[in-house]
């Protein structure tokens, strides 16, 4: 649901894609993982702000997607670039550009073995670098060089 849900019933429609598609409506977040866990891709397609300014967004939403272990499609966009690398952790596209999306996405779909791949190292990059107790191991090793 959300302000841009009747835009995605239209295109589904105009593509004759409902079928292949499931709208779940708001869910609860305790729902999430099992939603996210019965995906094979996990999409993280992004656009540059209109305006030129730099995209910024909360990135727990690919720890999230790198968490469950799923080949990731995203944009190359700030941010996002920094966290997730190119047939690394993810398969970066350019942001904004539909033929690179679908290209990224057919390359998971057709190469199991690539998107499980992707998915495990994400999966691993994840728990070595942006758990809570890493993040806050980082806060006080921070805090105890400015306080000697």
């Amino acid at each position: 649901d959300g302000l841009t849900m009747p835009q995605v019933r239209e295109r589904l429609k105009k593509f004759d894609a409902m079928e292949h598609a499931t709208l779940t409506g708001l869910v609860g977040q305790e729902e999430c993982p099992a939603h996210l866990a019965a995906c094979d891709i996990l999409v993280a397609s992004h656009v540059p702000n209109p305006d030129g300014t730099p995209f910024f967004g909360s990135p727990t939403k690919l720890f999230e997607y790198m968490a469950m272990g799923k080949g990731i499609v995203a944009s190359d966009l700030d941010q996002i670039g920094d966290v997730l690398k190119h047939d690394q952790t993810a398969w970066m596209t350019k942001p904004g550009d539909v033929k690179s999306l679908v290209s990224g996405l057919k390359t998971l779909i057709d190469d199991e073995e690539r998107r499980k791949r992707l998915g495990q190292s994400a999966r691993q990059e994840v728990v070595r670098k942006y758990t809570w107790e890493e993040h806050t191991r980082k806060i006080i090793e921070k805090l105890k060089e400015q306080c000697g």
